[in-house]
């Protein structure tokens, strides 16, 4: 097995326990994860994240937050997002630009991981109720100037009950 595909299987693994520790937070109604082919993330190729409202309660308040998985050869300390919704109206996408902050000014990665793979969760909404049980969906798109943009392994959507 070559050191690339041991670190993906790693990865994969590291991911699935995560995911099973987090699973036990009863507060989270919405996680998944999509690949970036090869960590090579070009501007067409937007992520979508459909989310079906039939599971969440009508009236809570939700969290959503945007998670990326980088690994050692992202070449910046930023990260640049389009992120398009329709968390307003179900045929009005808003469009807001976000940057997340992937290492500090000395290049040192800022999220949770180990080996060369770091995973960084910010917070994209605060407090959205869903007031309609229908199919909500969000898109991200790289923001940057590389084409393709290299580094980033996943990224991920969770949705959880706000405190």
């Amino acid at each position: 097995m070559t050191t690339l595909l041991k670190t993906k299987y790693i990865l994969g693994v590291a991911i699935a326990l995560l995911g099973i520790v987090t699973s036990c937070d009863n507060r989270e109604t919405y996680h998944e994860f999509q690949d970036v082919r090869d960590a090579s993330w070009s501007k067409r190729d937007s992520l979508r994240f459909d989310i079906d409202t039939a599971s969440m309660l009508p009236g809570i308040a939700y969290d959503i937050h945007l998670e990326m998985v980088n690994n050692a050869k992202f070449p910046y300390q930023n990260l640049w997002l389009f992120v398009r919704s329709n968390l307003n109206g179900e045929k009005i996408f808003r469009q807001d630009t976000i940057q997340v902050r992937l290492a500090d000014i000395y290049g040192k990665w800022l999220g949770s991981g180990f080996g060369s793979y770091y995973q960084t969760s910010i917070l994209f909404r605060q407090r959205v109720v869903f007031s309609q049980k229908r199919k909500y969906r969000i898109q991200v798109i790289q923001g940057m100037r590389d084409e393709p943009l290299v580094g980033i392994e996943k990224v991920g959507l969770r949705i959880s009950r706000a405190e």
